[in-house]
């Protein structure tokens, strides 16, 4: 436990390795010019993974580019593709799992440098960005789906993908109005507090009495009066409703 009235070791980093120059690329790029507000850029290493002989493996995500570093520090490039890598792990078959802010969930055979879609998609949607993932004791594949959410937008999700390879979203979790911190049981499940929805409005309905009817994931309609909830129970299920599609309405 840590001893807030105990003086921090300072612990000196050194440094091992360094991207050779020939590797170095300083200029723009479609990854750069959003994120690092169009400033030129030499790369962005992110993802390092160990494979069982020693070597690390590490992502250029500014230049689309997946290295290989060897135990005596030699550099060489495994595979480039048109993709944004981000997070890796190896799976105990030796292939190499990358979470690919653009593309989802790739599988990279590092000995013949090919690398090919997992997952693009759950449930007919896209991913909003993956970042990192990480493999369970029983293989089952975990991965966050971030994009550019946050405080603002607390809707960044926990993925699941089970060993069997059944659709992702097994377990999800999904931000609510708490910014509680995400997390997964070890037994797969979410805690149902971490598991509501964002109070968000996907549809409303307009009835000739003037009531209004907003939906949002996961709950019945809500009637609206003025902005102000009243019993949708007491509505009269005949009204000849029309439908507006709208997004953000106040409750």
């Amino acid at each position: 436990m840590l001893n807030p009235f105990k003086q921090l070791e300072l612990i000196k980093a050194d440094v091992w390795t360094s991207m050779p120059g020939k590797f170095r690329k300083k200029g723009n790029t479609k990854w750069s010019d959003p994120n690092r507000q169009f400033a030129q850029v030499e790369c962005f290493l992110e993802g390092p993974a160990f494979d069982r002989d020693g070597n690390l493996y590490i992502v250029d995500t500014a230049f689309q580019r997946i290295f290989r570093i060897t135990p005596s520090g030699d550099w060489d490039i495994v595979v480039q593709y048109d993709g944004w890598p981000n997070g890796m792990k190896f799976h105990k078959d030796g292939r190499l799992y990358v979470a690919d802010y653009r593309k989802g969930i790739m599988v990279l055979d590092v000995k013949a440098g090919k690398i090919e879609p997992l997952l693009e998609t759950a449930y007919s949607e896209g991913f909003k960005g993956c970042n990192d993932l990480a493999f369970a004791s029983n293989g089952d594949l975990y991965f966050t789906d971030q994009g550019q959410t946050g405080i603002v937008d607390p809707t960044g999700r926990v993925e699941r993908r089970d060993a069997h390879g059944e659709d992702a979203r097994g377990a999800r979790t999904a931000g609510d109005r708490s910014h509680d911190a995400r997390k997964v049981t070890a037994s797969g499940r979410v805690p149902a507090h971490l598991g509501r929805q964002p109070r968000e409005r996907t549809a409303v309905s307009v009835a000739r009495s003037g009531a209004r009817r907003a939906a949002r994931p996961g709950t019945p309609y809500r009637a609206l009066r003025r902005g102000r909830r009243v019993g949708d129970r007491r509505r009269a299920r005949s009204d000849q409703l029309r439908h507006e599609r709208v997004r953000g309405l106040a409750a």
